[in-house]
């Protein structure tokens, strides 16, 4: 029993000795396969990224166009009101003096 069991123990270090090369070589596989798809969904994130970058600077555009739009509408309507003003102060006037 002495000699089967010291007969078998090389046996046994070369079968763990290519269990743990076999493991190895998985382990290694797995790490180029998460390295892989790590750098893939870096791609994507860049991608996705790149694309929301253009959407918000169409819309920042499209929106300080229509700012701009506004604002020129604003100044006219400011414009009205001093002209308004000045009419309603000389009609007031007007009738004032008419008056007295």
């Amino acid at each position: 029993m002495g000699q089967e069991g010291s007969d078998q123990t090389p046996h046994h270090i070369a079968q763990l000795c290519i269990a743990m090369d076999k493991l190895g070589r998985a382990i290694s596989a797995q790490g180029i396969g998460v390295s892989e798809k790590l750098d893939h969904s870096s791609v994507r994130v860049k991608e996705a990224v790149d694309r929301s970058t253009d959407q918000m600077a169409e819309s920042i555009a499209k929106a300080s166009e229509a700012s701009e739009r506004h604002a020129k509408s604003l100044v006219w309507a400011t414009w009205a009101l001093v002209l308004a003003t000045i009419v309603l102060v000389v009609v007031t006037g007007v009738s004032l003096f008419s008056h007295s």
